[in-house]
């Protein structure tokens, strides 16, 4: 009896869910920062064992939407957990009482009887009598199947999640082939790449406005060609991720470089180019362009 289905990863920003998803794969399906709304789009990493084939959906985290972009995330929430066999809903072992968007999510959720676990995260982390009053609050407020502490660091209570996981996803053939483990493709994880470096390199300011396109992307016989132009929404923002000399902007391209080079095992030549789009996160057509939204929308 073989299952495949799909899981939502939900909660707030900086939960874990990135994190998590990478240690159940065993690669490295998302990109990981510590600063908010890194995930901006539904990311799946496919998990294959010999009784299932999970697809796990890598939701951004749950926030108040104030721009177009994060309406757009918002609904890429929305859509994923609401289409789910089972949804994950991470919560940091020291969390301090649900969030409004947390209990909407969680209320609709039970209300549609979607399968919710509960998963306590960074148990390492953390004293165990800080977590309990955490699961005792959103229990009390939320039907959930189960409650699980892990450490994605440590892989501590990962096998649990998909025992779990396993009794709620239907009987049925794979999805996707067996040897994949996300959708994404090599242009794509580019991208995002070269973001994840961004994030990590820059200041709290600049890089909630940073989207990054590839504009060229040519396959050899032994090396990749890529040319990527990284978006800002300001002219002093530009100048940042320049840095002095070109600085900052070729740490930036060649740390991506490398994580790339290893995911693909091919040499890769990568230019790096910046440009200033002013408010992009409120534009329609530049969140289409972007791929945060379908352009027929």
């Amino acid at each position: 009896m073989f299952k495949s289905g799909t899981v939502a990863v939900t909660g707030r920003a900086n939960a874990g869910k990135s994190t998590l998803i990478n240690a159940l794969i065993g690669e490295k399906v998302s990109i990981v920062s510590p600063k908010p709304q890194t995930t901006r789009t539904a990311v799946r990493g496919i998990y294959n064992d010999e009784g299932c084939q999970i697809v796990f959906a890598d939701v951004p985290g749950l926030h108040n939407a104030k721009t177009g972009l994060g309406r757009e995330m918002t609904r890429a929430i929305n859509s994923e957990a609401f289409s789910a066999d089972c949804v994950l809903f991470l919560l940091e072992a020291n969390s301090r009482g649900l969030l409004e968007s947390e209990k909407k999510l969680l209320a609709s959720l039970n209300r549609e009887e979607i399968p919710v676990i509960l998963v306590i995260t960074k148990i390492d982390l953390f004293e165990k009598k800080k977590m309990l009053p955490v699961i005792a609050d959103a229990t009390s407020q939320f039907e959930f199947k189960t409650v699980i502490p892990i450490s994605s660091r440590k892989k501590d209570g990962l096998d649990i999640v998909i025992e779990e996981i396993c009794k709620f996803i239907p009987e049925g053939e794979a999805i996707y082939p067996e040897d994949e483990y996300t959708d994404m493709t090599m242009k794509e994880m580019l991208s995002e790449t070269i973001r994840e470096k961004a994030l990590l390199q820059l200041g709290d300011e600049v890089p909630h406005g940073i989207a990054v396109e590839i504009t060229k992307f040519e396959e050899g016989d032994d090396i990749i060609k890529a040319t990527a132009e990284i978006y800002c929404e300001r002219k002093s923002h530009k100048g940042i991720i320049i840095g002095k000399g070109g600085a900052m902007l070729k740490k930036i391209a060649e740390s991506a470089r490398i994580d790339a080079e290893k995911a693909f095992g091919t040499r890769i030549f990568l230019e790096c180019w910046v440009k200033v789009r002013e408010d992009w996160r409120n534009s329609e057509s530049s969140l289409s362009e972007f791929g945060f939204r379908k352009k027929s929308e």
